[in-house]
């Protein structure tokens, strides 16, 4: 149907995917593999949810099985979770260790004192989830854009 409509598939939403039990992250890899989505993107649990140390474990174990399925992660940023500033991600970056995490960033997201050009280069994902159409700073990304109403429910038109 994406080939259908001129639509390439650039990931799979999964916000729970850093949360999930293994058999759940197996399913939802799964499922990046049979649509084609070389990306799953996805938050970090919120800060009073999990532990620091049960996060990370849960990171581990998803970069890992990530890397057995040849299928990126993009870790996105937001309030209230482990990757709520710059300097979080920059953190889940050096312990997790894993060419297979990269971020799939809201720049609009991120508070005013975090300074994201640094994660530039690891940003597969650009989300747009504001009223405003400009990212400034990042006209020059070379990656994935997603625009992100979630107010609004999107309906397929089949005619």
């Amino acid at each position: 149907m994406a080939t259908d409509l001129g639509l390439t598939i650039a990931a799979l939403a999964g916000d729970a995917f850093f949360t999930a039990d293994e058999t759940t992250m197996h399913a939802m890899l799964a499922c990046a593999l049979a649509v084609g989505a070389p990306l799953i993107a996805g938050r970090l649990a919120a800060e009073t949810a999990l532990s620091w140390s049960a996060q990370l474990e849960k990171l581990s174990l998803a970069s890992g099985l990530a890397k057995a399925a040849n299928v990126t992660l993009a870790l996105r940023n937001a309030p209230g979770t482990f990757a709520a500033s710059a300097q979080d991600c920059k953190r889940i970056t050096k312990e997790t260790d894993s060419a297979w995490l990269r971020y799939g960033l809201d720049p609009a997201a991120f508070d005013a004192g975090s300074d994201v050009e640094p994660l530039r280069a690891k940003t597969v994902l650009l989300w747009q989830s504001g009223e405003a159409w400009a990212l400034p700073g990042w006209e020059a990304f070379r990656g994935f854009l997603v625009l992100e109403r979630p107010e609004e429910k999107a309906e397929l038109n089949r005619s």
